[in-house]
C-alpha cells in the first residue's frame, strides 16, 4: 500500500518498469534545485547531440536525414553554408558552435516545460 512515507515502487502499465516515488519538495528552494537540475540536464543533451551528429557524418559517413532534423532542429540553417561563395573554416566553425548553441538553448526550453509535468507525475501523494 502506498501512502505517506511509503518509498513502495510502482508497478502497473510496464510490468518491467518500476517507477520509484520521490517525496514532495517541502520549500520553492528544493523545487527550484530540481528544475534547474532538469534544465541543466536537457542542455547537456542538446550540447551532446550535435557533436555527435556531427561526428558520425565526419567519421562513418551517415547523412541528414528525418531523424538528425528532429534530434538537432536548428541544423537547417546549415545550408547557408552550401551558398556560392567559398567558406573559411573559421565560418564554418562559428555557424556550427552557434547552432549547436541554439540546440542547447532549445533542449532547455523544452526540459524546463517538462519539467513540472515530471514533477508532479512522480512525487509521492498522500492518500485522504
Amino acid at each position: 500500500m502506498i501512502g505517506a512515507g511509503s518509498s513502495a515502487p510502482i508497478v502497473g502499465l510496464f510490468p518491467s518498469a518500476e517507477l520509484q516515488l520521490r517525496p514532495a519538495c517541502p520549500n520553492i528552494r528544493c523545487v527550484k534545485r530540481r528544475l534547474i537540475k532538469w534544465i541543466l540536464v536537457w542542455g547537456a543533451f542538446g550540447l551532446v547531440m550535435p557533436l555527435l551528429l556531427t561526428l558520425g557524418w565526419k567519421v562513418f559517413g551517415w547523412g541528414f536525414g528525418e531523424l538528425q532534423v528532429i534530434l538537432w532542429p536548428s541544423s537547417i540553417f546549415l545550408m547557408g553554408l552550401d551558398g556560392p561563395t567559398p567558406r573559411g573554416m573559421l565560418d564554418i566553425t562559428e555557424i556550427y558552435s552557434i547552432l549547436a548553441a541554439e540546440n542547447m538553448i532549445l533542449y532547455s526550453l523544452v526540459g524546463s516545460l517538462t519539467s513540472p509535468i515530471v514533477y508532479f507525475a512522480t512525487r509521492e501523494r498522500k492518500l485522504p
